[in-house]
């Protein structure tokens, strides 16, 4: 009874859906209609047809068809709504319906309206009303979690509904079984999303149970099966690893839904091409599911792996009348049928086609030609389903052209199954033909043809031949008779008079065979000019070399350099003398920022100084030598805002093997760069494993930490007996230490260690071919896998390799063993192939003879003495081996042995080459012998290219296997260095080629640099004498001498090195001579077969997929989607109180100075320098007081601060006197200049020597010393030495870059003691003041002086407590240790850096016609800067800059050189429309006011040579003298320059290329098309008669150019080519077909152009308009304005462009668009175009013209004027403004009119509207900034390491990595960003070059105080930054602020709370 119940309850829905089926049925041509609205995105024309279908669906009940209407609405809330309202639109839409409904619609609608917000969780906003966006990404999965489990609550009613009943919500219902009620579907679409949370996997398991405990119930296996096999199944390469879950679940599950997963399985198995274990599955799905849906699948699988295949390779020409190889590749055949159809054609008939048919119906293959011969044959026998390759042959055939077909049956079938045909094509005939273009000019081509017999070698010498052209179904005609020269030689030249073509045009005709040969598969060189590049290159052009004092320089330092010119030729080189250059400096952005001018001395050089500037963008500056306008050479240099290392970090080289179980030990060590080791320094390391096998594993194994002992040297320890490392049979360590040195300073290394469980390896060094009986001796080397010697014994087997017994090619030893197995036996490879084939080429070892055996035992290397006798000529295989427990360790190598005499090798060469001599000069004979041991060899062929004369093949006899070639070397061959010349030799239908390269003599210009005093050690500040001697060779010459010595710890960052030598390149023809190279390629050129079968072959589609929603783009199946945080999560780790220079700072000082008042004025005492708040006078005997002084008001707060308001007792003991006096005298080192001395020009003496005096640098460190030295004819040498500065006595303080206000730090200082002895003194701090030069210790801490005592040979570490206050921009800080003897000290100065911010606030201003509004500005009780009004009269000014960048920029193809065109007709466009702006320029002078552009960069607070994107930002007296230079020339004259090139490029056919010399370009050719028309539109009278008829020519060609026209053709290429074409189309109408055709295309445009951004279709929408139909147009205009937004900045814009590359070429159509259809809005459109402009131009020359047209376009020329009526009112009074520049009005505030709040009133008194901006700029406390979002945040975390993973934290170790994380948050997408992070000033950046990182799509820039990022384009989304610091100082720091903003926007910024860093011992 129950089960019936159960079947009644599950069959009752059928019965109402049947019910329900005819009211389903009758709104289906409704739906068709909405479904075509919505795919050209007309959403509102869908929403009377949705009200009907929801209002039938409610009254008959169908919820799957309301549900569906419901989403359908979705659509129509898009219109005229951003992305993210239609977001919030869509929202307020699901909570609305959420009221309706019954329980089970509401539960559908929940779960997708929980998939609507999943696919939605990337939208944030930090301020947002709505809940959703403004969530955490937690909160977000909260949420939606929450709506999805409420989804699923009524679980009862979901499982009684079927899927089949809810069709109407599904895309297509197959499967359903698999999702067989609506209950699957949405627990299905809730774990899809739970997988991707890691902390959602225990109630995604829950689901999953709950599921498959319902199917059991309710007996749904399929389902079951589906559900726990989907995940296994979804990585098809993976699932052979999941077999044995997967078969448990068919086990379990015997559903037929597992007949799918073993045909998925089967198919992985395939993919992996395992094809027996795929046909077992395949078996069993037969066997187990015969009659399965599944089985289809199955088979098809079994058909691809069954499926047969045939593949031929041959040579594409062979000889007549023998035997040829041919490679066959066969898969699943047993048997191969050949039939040879000969295809030939002569001069003497009517030209044929020979076609090969296949009837699709019969799959026979058919041929109408001549049958040559067929034959079949047994092919091996394989059940793998493999290709399986081997050779066979074709037989003998007479002169002719051939065909072949191939296949597996005798009916010749081709299935494209079990069935296969193939076919491919040769030539035979005896002569070997090469062509080669020897020469060509622009009229014609000549060709020289080489005709060679294939079987004697012998040249088809004083022969007639001739070329043919052919011509389907007509007889050949003759083009020209020719008769080839003694070496058969001939020459062809192309003329366009005579009707003459490329050779590879026609057929060549040998009488002799009498049939045509085909030249179109010549492989022809390109031509190069070689006399004429030889000629160049043998004169050879100046250049120069630049050497600097270093590569990596701070701003605002100081370039030496030193140029030396000279000509490069290879032969007659030299410098060049008395020369006047000019040397310019460029920066990162190419901006010159420094030149000069200087003449070169006797030898060449010419030197000076380059200023760096002080503020600039970091990154590679570039040095260019200019003589004259010729730019002869340029290097780089790095600007960087670096800090010197002090000390460096080594690891000693691992010369040890460790075995498993071992402990490995790692030595390392930390010196300075002074020499003096860093003891007890922190050093914590790391190992990490690397595994070497499939998966290569990566384990971090060891994180611990160490310390240095007293010699600087460290271990790093590691037990190899991880789990992780017994796994792997080899692997490498990779060990990091981070030292931290006693003063905070961190420097790290790293290094690798290679393990191998087989650690053994052998080298065997057996040295270069050796003469017979010379060869003594073979060294054995033993190593380890790191290289390092490994001691062990073995032996060495010397073997003779065996010759072949015939004398063959390199291809032909090759050619016979590359198969898998043999269709022939070697019988009959020797009766087929007697010339080609030799049986020792069959085996698959080498054949050798064993000649003596060795004993080895080696300890790195160990040299065997050979008896040499045993080596006579031959070749010879050394074969080492050695065993090792289990182990046998084998090498082998070669060694050759020659004839002392002939120096050949083999007695079986097919070409051997010897020269008479090892080196020539001009004058002598030159004789290159040839021998060959093929027998009967009649010729070869040699080309030797020599200065004047092409290099024509030389015919040279052979003689008994000998030939001789001689010529003279003459003065022009040595000149043209190298001298090289080829040789080619045919016989036997083989060939070789060989190169030959004559040895000249040549003199040694190497110059040797010897020191003859020289000193590695130097004392700081001393003078010194050091002298070096110059030698070419044991000569001595004239020579000058450049040296430069600088700090070798800038080689941290960027080495340096000074050339060896003149770089002089080898003469550029040698490389053409290269081209005779093809000869061999020609002669065994190959072709492969094709198949015949064209239909598409079977392939299995093993994909399932349930019922799909029609989600109308509400949500994505299977996306997951990842929140971003909020910005609140960021600012962890604040501490309040603390800051820099801020509020806490200002309280202690308060603090205090209520105590000294409350103490009645106290005074302040310091004793001996200690400051003290309270003294016990009792304590200082007045014997031992040497003197005191009292200061008192201004004088006591001046240098003690706010706590001397009672004056100040300063007492100084006598002790203290002589400690004050020692400390005085102490050497202080302040000159630490990187580079010690640059002396450009020394000289040598009569001994060669030069001598160099300076005084040494002060700065204790490595210093590395260059020396380049060089004579007149370009002898030169270098030479590279180190020395070191050292004292016995030596202070190295850590010190920051900067202090910030409020900072509370320790300043170290290390104290080294290189005496024997122990040592013991003060030291003291001092701090002064630089501006008055006075000590203001007092201000900073309280004991500025310690006493020390540092034992021999040892270090010692101090430190003093410092707060940093407020009121001083830069301090100077004084450290200086002394003892009895010794002193030493530094002194350095650093910014202290304010507390404050500048602050850029800007309103946009936009006003209509007689508008006025009111602002108030904000100034009261702050710091500013000064504030601004600017108000532009009319934007059209905005295209002049524009015009600008368009008339300079660097064009180099047809689109850019047609942009310049355009733009110097816009020039005369405005001269004649806009007669006041060119009457402005005209009379413009450079000296007035500054332009819009360059206030706008201000506004932000780096200057504008920091933002990269801005490279063409000037001052406006150059920015402005250049407009008015485009104005006022006459550019007539360039216009038609540019015209001529245009026509020139003009193909013959009226097509462009896109780079000159290039092929027809379409997409170009129409783009050009549109830029001409452009003009016309605008103004037809600049267009003239020569572009009207280069237009003209490229009409007629488009017009009929398949690509747009052919039936294929693209409607997008259709659509492109009728807007660029209705511009022409009133000059030269369309042809009425053409037209109707290209319509026909474009008809269903509305749907084209719906997937597509707006533009397009507004696109469409002009052009239908022209050419299309009314109701076309109807429905895009729809699109269109249901698209459109509207923002009062921005103006009128469509979303979908701005998701483009191309947004403002967009736009540019929509103004069009509107023009011809609703030109009220033209104001609003072109509003778009100027708020996306850049600096003077759109982002690329394409969008610059699109936008510069569509501005003049809208624009009327009538209603222009310059000037701007503004009234500015100030407090209710009218205040006047700056004068106007080019309808420019402006008002500056000063600080003094900031000094209270300002209300402001602009009125607009003109008849148009007006643009501009409100800018404020004040300084604000870094702490009481909280973060501004304006659609854009910012926020930052500091990470530190803490069990190998960075957590984050606002507490650091000292020395240690800390890694900063910017968190940035755009709203929308951004152009031009830059983003800067402040850094504390306790830590130090690790190192990274500036420069553009275009991987990650911004430039980065290091600067001492921030962290510089600059984004041309910054995406909508969350963006996460990070990079590494390293904590160098103790203490508590401010960050600073971190801060983003737009370079053209500045409205457009946000900034970030300064964070507090505390970095603790």
């Amino acid at each position: 009874m129950k089960r019936n119940l159960l079947l009644l309850l599950l069959l009752a829905p059928m019965f109402l859906f049947a019910q329900e089926q005819p009211l389903r049925i009758g709104i289906d041509g409704q739906w068709k209609q909405i479904e075509q609205l919505i795919a050209i995105k007309n959403y509102e024309q869908t929403l009377p047809i949705l009200a009907d279908i929801k209002a039938h669906a409610k009254r008959n009940g169908i919820r799957d068809v309301y549900i569906r209407a419901f989403l359908a609405e979705t659509q129509a809330l898009r219109v005229n709504k951003t992305d993210d309202k239609t977001f919030e639109e869509i929202q307020k839409h699901f909570e609305r319906t959420l009221q309706e409904g019954d329980i089970v619609q509401r539960s559908v609608i929940k779960n997708f309206y929980a998939l609507f917000l999943e696919s939605n969780s990337h939208r944030f906003q930090p301020v947002s009303s709505n809940r959703f966006i403004k969530a955490t990404s937690e909160e977000k999965q909260q949420i939606i979690d929450s709506v999805f489990r409420t989804s699923l609550a009524a679980k009862a009613a979901l499982q009684q509904e079927l899927t089949t009943q809810w069709s109407s919500l599904f895309d297509d219902t197959r499967n359903s079984y698999l999702m067989p009620t609506l209950y699957h579907l949405l627990a299905y679409q809730y774990l899809e999303v739970l997988p991707s949370r890691s902390d959602s996997l225990g109630e995604a398991d829950q689901l999953k149970a709950e599921v498959l405990a319902f199917n059991k119930q309710a007996g749904y296996a399929e389902a079951t099966s589906y559900l726990l096999s989907k995940k296994l199944l979804d990585d098809s390469w993976n699932i052979a690893s999941r077999l044995a879950e997967l078969n448990r679940i068919m086990e379990e599950q015997p559903s037929a839904y597992n007949a799918y997963i073993l045909s998925r399985i089967a198919a992985a198995f395939q993919e992996r091409a395992d094809y027996k274990q795929a046909m077992q599955y395949v078996q069993r799905v037969f066997s187990a599911y015969p009659n399965s849906m599944w089985r289809a699948e199955a088979e098809k699988i079994e058909q691809q792996i069954r499926a047969t295949s045939i593949d031929v390779q041959h040579d594409f020409r062979i000889p007549a009348h023998a035997y040829h190889p041919i490679k066959v590749n066969t898969r699943n055949a047993d048997s191969l049928f050949i039939q040879v159809f000969r295809t030939t054609n002569t001069a003497n008939s009517a030209y044929q086609t020979f076609k090969i048919r296949h009837d699709s119906t019969t799959h026979e293959t058919r041929l109408d030609a001549p049958l040559a011969y067929q034959e079949s044959i047994a092919l091996g026998q394989f059940d793998d389903h493999f290709n399986h390759h081997s050779i066979y042959k074709i037989n003998p055939l007479d002169h002719g052209h051939y065909t072949v077909l191939l296949s597996n049956n005798t009916q010749f079938k081709d299935d494209g199954l079990y069935q296969e045909v193939a076919h491919s094509s040769f030539t035979v005939s005896d002569v070997f033909v090469s062509a080669l273009l020897d020469e060509e000019t622009d009229h014609d081509e000549r060709y020289r043809i080489l005709l060679i017999d294939r079987n004697t070698g012998k040249g088809y010498a004083n022969k007639k031949v001739a070329l043919y052209e052919t011509n389907p179904k007509s007889k050949a005609r003759k083009v020209q008779s020719f008769t080839t020269n003694k070496a058969g030689e001939f020459t062809y030249r192309t003329s366009d008079r005579r009707n003459r073509d490329d050779l590879d045009y026609y057929d060549l005709l040998l009488p002799t065979e009498n049939h045509l040969i085909s030249l179109m598969d010549l492989e022809i060189p390109e031509h190069y000019d070689d006399e004429y590049d030889m000629e160049e290159e043998l004169e050879g052009e100046e250049t120069a070399i630049t050497l600097t004092d270093r590569s990596i320089y701070r701003p605002g330092q100081k370039v030496y350099f030193k140029a030396i010119l000279y000509n490069n030729s290879s032969t007659k080189g030299k410098i060049l003398a008395q020369k006047k250059i000019a040397v310019y400096l460029h920066d990162a952005n190419g901006q010159k920022v420094d030149s000069l001018k200087a003449e070169t001395n006797l030898f060449g050089s010419a030197n000076g100084i380059l200023q760096l500037p002080l503020k600039t963008l970091n990154g590679r500056f570039n040095i260019k030598v200019f003589a004259g306008k010729q730019e002869l050479h340029s290097t780089y240099i790095r600007l960087e805002e670096y800090k010197r290392p002090t000390f460096k970090v080594t690891f000693e080289t691992n010369k040890e093997t460790y075995k498993l179980l071992d402990t490995a030990v790692f030595i390392g060590h930390a010196e300075s760069f002074a020499g003096v080791p860093i003891a007890q320094a922190n050093v914590r390391y790391k190992i990490e494993l690397y595994g070497q096998s499939r998966n290569y594993s990566h384990h971090n194994l060891l994180d611990s930490v160490t310390q240095t002992d007293q010699q600087g040297k460290f271990q790093l320890r590691i037990p190899l007996n991880d789990s992780s490392m017994l796994q792997e049979s080899n692997f490498s360590l990779r060990y990091t230490a981070e030292v931290t040195s006693p003063s905070g300073e961190m420097q790290s290394a790293n290094e690798r260690y290679f393990y191998a469980k087989t650690p053994w390896n052998i080298d065997i060094i057996a040295g270069s071919p050796t003469a017979e009986n010379r060869w003594s001796e073979l060294t054995i080397a033993t190593k380890n896998p790191n290289g390092q010697p490994l001691p062990f014994a073995g032996q060495i087997h010397i073997y003779k390799v065996k010759e072949p017994d015939l004398v063959v090619a390199d291809r032909s030893k090759s050619y016979f063993m590359s198969a898998d197995y043999h269709l022939l036996s070697v019988s009959d490879y020797k009766r087929y192939f007697p010339m080609q084939f030799d049986e020792v080429l069959l085996s698959r070892e080498e054949q050798k003879t064993w000649v003596k055996t060795y004993n080895f035992n080696s300890n790195d290397r160990d040299t065997i003495h050979l008896d040499s006798t045993l080596f006579s000529r031959g070749s010879y295989r050394i074969e080492a081996f050695s065993i090792q427990g289990t182990d046998t360790i084998r090498a082998h190598s070669y060694k050759q042995i020659y004839d002392p005499v002939s120096r050949r090798v083999s007695a079986k060469e097919f070409l051997t080459v010897g020269l008479d001599s090892s080196s020539y000069t001009v004058g002598d004979k030159v004789q290159v012998r040839f021998e060959t041991d093929l027998a009967d060899a009649k010729q070869l062929f040699v080309f030797h290219k020599r200065r004047g004369k092409p290099a024509n093949a030389i015919a040279i006899d052979i003689r008994d296997g000998k030939a001789v070639y001689s010529f003279h070397l003459n003065k022009e061959d040595v000149e043209a260095l190298p001298v090289a010349l080829h040789a080619f030799i045919i016989k036997n239908d083989m060939a070789e080629l060989r190169s030959i390269h004559i040895p000249i003599k040549q003199k040694d210009k190497q110059l040797a640099i010897q020191t003859v005093t020289f000193r590695d050690k130097i004392t700081p500040g001393q003078a010194e004498s050091w002298r070096f001697k110059i030698k070419q060779n044991e000569d001595v010459i004239p020579a000058e001498l450049a040296l430069s010595m600088y700090d070798a710890a800038l080689d941290e960052f960027q080495a340096h090195i000074f050339p060896h030598s003149f770089d002089r390149p080898s003469p550029y023809y040698y490389h053409r001579q290269e081209a005779q190279q093809h000869l061999l390629g020609d002669f065994y050129e190959e072709t492969n077969s094709s198949n015949v079968f064209v239909g598409t072959r079977y392939q299995a589609q093993l994909y399932i997929q349930t019922p799909i929603v029609r989600s109308y783009g509400l949500w994505t199946a299977g996306r997951y989607h990842y929140a971003a945080k909020s910005l609140s999560s960021a600012l962890r780790g604040r501490v309040a109180g603390v800051a820099i220079g801020g509020s806490s700072t200002v309280d202690e000082v308060v603090v205090i100075r209520g105590t000294a008042s409350a103490a009645s004025n106290a005074p302040l005492y310091v004793v001996d320098g200690e400051v003290m708040e309270q003294i016990d006078m009792s304590k200082i005997m007045p014997d031992q007081i040497n003197s005191f002084s009292v200061l008192k008001d201004a004088a006591a707060t001046a240098l003690y601060g706010s706590r001397a308001a009672g004056g100040v007792i300063i007492v100084t003991t006598k002790e203290g006197s002589k400690i004050q006096e020692q400390l005085a005298a102490a050497q202080t080192r302040s000159n630490l200049q990187e580079t010690a001395f640059f002396f450009p020009a020394l000289y040598t003496d009569e001994q060669g020597d030069v001598s160099v005096e300076f005084n040494s640098p002060e700065a204790l460190s490595k210093w590395k010393l260059l020396l380049f030295a060089h004579g007149k004819n370009l002898e030169a040498g270098m030479g590279t030495f180190y020395t070191r500065t050292q004292k016995e006595l030596m202070v190295s303080p850590n010190m920051p870059r900067y202090f910030r206000e409020g900072d509370q730090l320790l300043l170290k200082a290390t104290i080294q003691n290189l005496r024997e002895e122990a040592m013991e003194g003060n030291i003291r701090i001092e701090f002064i003041n630089p501006e008055t030069n006075e000590v203001i210790s007092a201000r900073f801490l309280d004991k500025p002086t310690q006493p020390f005592t540092v034992d021999s040979k040892k270090n010692l570490t101090v430190s003093w407590a410092v707060q940093i206050p407020m009121g001083f921009p830069t301090v100077q800080v004084k450290i200086v240790a002394a003892s009895a003897s010794f002193s030493d000290g530094e002194i350095h100065e650093l910014a202290i850096l304010p507390n404050r911010v500048l602050v850029s606030e800007t309103s946009p201003l936009l006003l209509q016609p007689n508008e006025t509004k009111q602002f108030q500005l904000e100034t009261a009780n702050k710091e500013n800067m000064q504030a601004r009004i600017q108000i532009q009269s009319n934007p059209i000014l905005e295209v002049i800059g524009a015009l600008d960048y368009l008339n300079n920029y660097p064009y180099a193809c047809t689109e850019q050189l047609s942009s310049k065109w355009f733009s110097l007709k816009m020039v005369q466009y405005i001269q004649q429309h806009y007669p006041a702006i060119a009457n402005y320029f005209s009379a413009l002078r450079s000296q007035q006011t500054e332009s819009k552009l360059s206030e706008n960069s201000a506004l932000t607070e780096l200057s504008a040579e920091e933002m990269p994107w801005i490279r063409d930002i000037k001052r406006d007296s150059e920015k402005l003298a250049a407009l008015s230079k485009l104005f006022d020339e006459n550019n007539t004259f360039e216009i038609a320059e540019i015209e001529k090139k245009l026509l020139k490029q003009q193909l013959e056919t009226g097509a462009f290329p896109w780079f000159e010399g290039g092929r027809a370009n379409a997409y170009i050719s129409i783009r050009l098309l549109e830029i001409w028309g452009k003009v016309l539109k605008l103004d037809h009278r600049l267009v003239s008669n020569d572009m009207r008829k280069i237009a003209e020519k490229l009409t007629k060609y488009l017009d009929k150019d398949s690509l747009i026209v052919d039936e294929k053709a693209s409607a997008s290429m259709a659509l492109d080519y009728l807007y660029a074409r209705h511009y022409w189309q009133g000059l030269y109408p369309l042809d009425t077909k053409q037209q109707a055709l290209l319509t026909d295309k474009i008809s269903q445009s509305p749907l084209l152009t719906a997937q597509r951004s707006a533009g397009i279709a507004a696109k469409s929408w002009i052009v239908n308009q022209l050419f299309g139909k009314g109701e076309q147009t109807d429905q895009i205009r729809n699109r269109i304005i249901q698209e459109v937004l509207n923002d009062t900045q921005k103006g009128m814009y469509w979303e979908s462009n701005m998701k483009s590359y191309n947004a403002v070429s967009l736009q540019s159509y929509m103004v069009e668009a509107y023009k011809l259809n609703d030109p009220n809005k033209l104001d609003a459109l072109t509003q778009w175009i100027y708020y996306h402009k850049q600096a003077s131009h759109w982002q690329t020359t394409w969008m610059t013209v699109d936008a510069i047209y569509a501005l003049l376009l809208a624009n009327n020329p009538s209603e222009f004027v310059l000037e701007n009526s503004v009234t500015l009112s100030i407090d209710q009074q009218v205040v006047p403004l700056e004068p106007a520049s080019l309808g420019q009005v402006a008002k500056t505030f000063t600080r003094q009119d900031l000094k209270k709040n300002l209300e402001l009133e602009v009125q607009n008194n003109n008849s148009r509207a007006i643009y501009g901006y409100l800018n404020h700029q004040y300084f604000a406390n870094e702490t009481s900034l909280s973060a501004v979002v304006n659609n854009l945040s910012i926020s930052k975390e500091y990470l530190v390491q803490r069990d190998g993973k960075w957590i984050v934290s606002s507490s650091a170790k000292l020395g240690e990595k800390v890694k900063v994380r910017l968190i940035v948050i755009a709203g929308e997408s951004f152009s031009n960003l830059h983003l800067k992070d402040s850094r504390p000033s306790g830590v130090e950046p690790i190192y990274q070059p500036s420069g553009y990182k275009y991987w990650e799509g911004y430039y980065f820039s290091m600067k001492d105080a921030s962290t510089n990022y600059f984004f041309d384009r910054l995406s909508k989304g969350k963006h996460v930054y990070e990079y590494e610091v390293k904590a160098n100082n103790a203490g508590v720091f401010q960050s600073g602020i971190s801060t983003i903003g737009s370079m053209y926007d500045p409205s457009v910024n946000a900034r970030a709370s300064s964070v507090t860093l505390e970095i603790v011992e």
